[in-house]
């Protein structure tokens, strides 16, 4: 009897190695698998970083380009304005010509007829 007692024992001392070495292992398995958790977690933060700084950058960009158009608008604004200035700015000089001009042919006209008509004042 004593016989069976020592084979139970030791299959009972293997079985419990066994249980310790499991549990040990599953305690191993646990912590890598909460370190990989840990890991991915920080991975997915990291993501959402990024992406909160791309939409961040998206959205700069987005009121970037629309800035652009306002600012390309009004130079297409104020270049439509001094073309009109300048070619308003060309016509007053060749008015400012021509009636120069005219003041020049009437001044002529003055001067000619001063030596040109007989004085018929007493006449």
């Amino acid at each position: 009897s004593s016989g069976i007692n020592a084979e139970y024992g030791e299959v009972i001392a293997t079985q419990k190695n066994s249980l310790t070495e499991l549990a040990a292992s599953r305690e191993d398995m646990i912590k890598k698998v909460k370190a990989e958790l840990k890991e991915e977690t920080s991975a997915k933060e990291r993501l959402e970083g990024q992406l909160a700084a791309q939409a961040d950058l998206q959205e700069k960009l987005t009121t970037s380009e629309n800035v652009n158009s306002q600012l390309q608008s009004r130079i297409s604004e104020l270049e439509s304005q001094l073309e009109a200035h300048n070619a308003n700015a060309v016509q007053p000089d060749s008015s400012a010509e021509s009636a120069s001009s005219a003041e020049d042919t009437l001044s002529n006209d003055a001067e000619e007829s001063l030596f040109t008509e007989p004085h018929v004042e007493g006449a």
